[in-house]
């Protein structure tokens, strides 16, 4: 599954946290029970290991030219269109 998958609606995307749960909660991005996904916390959910997670932000990092991309996720201006869009273009 690619991240854009995962965050394919506005309701799965979130500010501030990695992840959270249907209480909306905080949570670990591959807990059973998370259904929403910061850019990471998606990029986490999506990879098999930390390589790929490292892989995924080394791009998105460059494509933003943000370090690290939570900054990037959680800037007040940012919305959801943006994350979606950098996620296709990416192909993440």
């Amino acid at each position: 599954m690619k991240a854009y998958e995962l965050l394919d609606t506005p309701e799965r995307w979130i500010q501030g946290d990695n992840a959270r749960d249907l209480m909306g909660d905080p949570c670990h991005p591959d807990a059973p029970d998370a259904c929403q996904w910061s850019l990471f916390g998606a990029l986490c959910r999506t990879s098999v290991g930390p390589t790929e997670v490292l892989a995924k932000v080394v791009a998105v990092q460059n494509a933003v030219g943000v370090a690290p991309c939570g900054l990037w996720n959680d800037a007040p201006e940012r919305t959801y269109g943006d994350v979606f869009m950098l996620l296709l273009e990416l192909e993440l």
